[in-house]
């Protein structure tokens, strides 16, 4: 199929494309479109980078894998990112650590914000703090609140297609989300005073 096609196709049907007829311009596409997201998730979980990459770089061959047992039942996001979720579990398993956070991983990472005045560099730095604030109160967030908040805000999941991925029902969902909004602010409300 031609890319100007492909283009027009939703995520599901690009999927269905690469899994019947083997059409590697629908995985490429399905590859741009998420590489970035994917990407930033894992690396939200899993430090250093290198390690991050190496499971990042197993969810799109799991992926693969799986194209035959395929069924556009749900979002193929869902889909894909309930391989991310897996490959990073068994990650940890492998190498029996908790999911911690590490300072060293907000200088990779940045979460999006609004636009800063390039010409201003006090601006520059209040938002440079404000994103490293914001990263290290996610980083102090339980696992399951901090994985809800992270498909919510980032991955741009509903909390009903968190709960299939989760398998958690949907009222777990909602209430892990609430208590990470309200953990979020209650830390940055005292990252503020302590800056005062």
């Amino acid at each position: 199929m031609e890319a100007d096609v492909l283009s027009t196709q939703t995520d599901e049907q690009l999927m269905q494309h690469y899994a019947e007829l083997n059409d590697m311009e629908a995985f490429k596409m399905l590859y741009e479109r998420y590489k970035n997201i994917l990407y930033r998730y894992v690396l939200r979980f899993v430090y250093p980078p290198a390690s991050a990459e190496e499971v990042y770089q197993d969810v799109w061959l799991r992926l693969i894998d799986a194209r035959q047992r395929y069924k556009p039942s749900a979002s193929f996001k869902t889909y894909l990112f309930t391989i991310a979720r897996n490959r990073i579990t068994d990650y940890f398993r492998r190498k029996k650590i908790q999911l911690v956070s590490d300072e060293g991983v907000l200088v990779d990472m940045a979460i999006q914000a609004d636009p800063v005045d390039a010409d201003d560099p006090v601006a520059i730095l209040q938002a440079d703090h404000t994103q490293q604030q914001i990263l290290q109160a996610v980083f102090q967030l339980p696992h399951e609140q901090k994985e809800v908040f992270l498909l919510k805000n980032e991955v741009g999941l509903s909390l009903a297609e968190i709960s299939a991925l989760t398998d958690a029902d949907v009222e777990a969902c909602k209430s892990r989300y609430r208590y990470a909004i309200r953990s979020l602010r209650k830390q940055l409300e005292v990252g503020d005073h302590d800056a005062k």
